[in-house]
């Protein structure tokens, strides 16, 4: 009887526990935050007017808000700034709305949102952007080249936002001194309340 269960438990060892590793190994990777130098996963989401917004080879940057405060601060200065088109500088404006309950976002927040003059692809269950880097309070810029992330930018305030899109205007990124460079996003991420 003690030599079957012996046998049972090696059996379970040799096949079960490699499995099992695999299976975390890829749940980690799953999970693991984007960051510089990593390849960003072609994305479609849809817009408040639930128009398809695609991330390609051919987007430049991505500018996300992962909180209310965030995406306030960017709606700010895009309202004063009509002006400002996405479509000329093929960048895209996403927000994770996740956190909104969903009668909310029916019933108020996506009529408010079809009134704006720009679109805004939105994540409404919070998945697709859960591995993108992000600060609280904070604009974050996704530089791509190839879908390729070449550098990664948190606007904490109105002036940064309104200096990264007058460079992004001008095909030109905002520089270093003007928004908080994070070469490693894992390193510097404050928790957020969208994950």
């Amino acid at each position: 009887m003690i030599l079957k269960a012996t046998k049972t438990q090696n059996f379970i060892n040799l096949f079960f526990t490699p499995f099992l590793a695999i299976i975390f190994i890829f749940s980690l990777k799953l999970n693991a935050q984007l960051t510089m130098g990593n390849n960003f996963p072609q994305t479609q989401l849809n817009d408040q007017h639930d128009k398809p917004q695609a991330i390609t080879q051919e987007t430049p940057w991505v500018l996300f808000s992962a909180d209310m405060d965030a995406f306030k601060m960017a709606q700010k200065i895009l309202e004063e700034n009509k002006n400002i088109s996405f479509s000329t500088q093929k960048g895209l404006l996403v927000s994770d709305i996740s956190k909104m309950p969903s009668l909310i976002a029916k019933i108020f927040a996506l009529p408010k949102m079809r009134k704006y003059h720009f679109s805004m692809a939105l994540d409404r269950e919070g998945k697709i952007t859960s591995t993108w880097p992000k600060q609280e309070k904070s604009l974050t810029v996704i530089y791509l080249n190839q879908l390729n992330i070449t550098k990664i930018d948190f606007l904490k305030t109105p002036e940064q936002v309104s200096e990264f899109f007058k460079n992004s205007a001008q095909n030109q990124a905002p520089k270093k001194a003007d928004a908080d460079t994070n070469a490693n996003a894992n390193n510097n991420t404050s928790p957020s309340t969208t994950k």
